[in-house]
């Protein structure tokens, strides 16, 4: 008799980590941190529900620090009235001179 071995697919650790699914949203982020109120730039990268990956400019390293709460504007292109949430800062790490990226969950 053959045995027939079922593989199931890879499926990466960080994927099964999530709560929410991402989708993939271009449009212009301001943040604020709430405790120094220095605001920096940036372009949003990917959202879910419960949160959203950006990319920073500017002033983000005065910004950056774990768990440092946030308030967010999300500029849509299509929307005439923008978007406003709050979060923290749950990672960060630099990618080029003045640019980082960053993972913020909503509160």
């Amino acid at each position: 008799m053959l045995n027939i071995i079922r593989k199931t697919p890879r499926v990466s650790l960080k994927n099964n980590l999530r709560k929410h699914p991402r989708i993939n949203l271009k449009a212009v982020v301001k943040i604020k941190n709430r405790k120094n109120r220095i605001a920096a730039k940036g372009r949003c990268i990917n959202a879910s529900l419960g949160g959203i990956g950006l990319s920073l400019f500017g002033q983000a390293k005065i910004i950056l620090s774990f768990k440092d709460k946030l308030e967010i504007l999300i500029v849509l292109p299509d929307n005439l009235q923008p978007i406003q949430k709050s979060g923290r800062i749950v990672w960060y790490k630099k990618i080029g001179f003045f640019t980082y990226r960053s993972g913020i969950e909503f509160e």
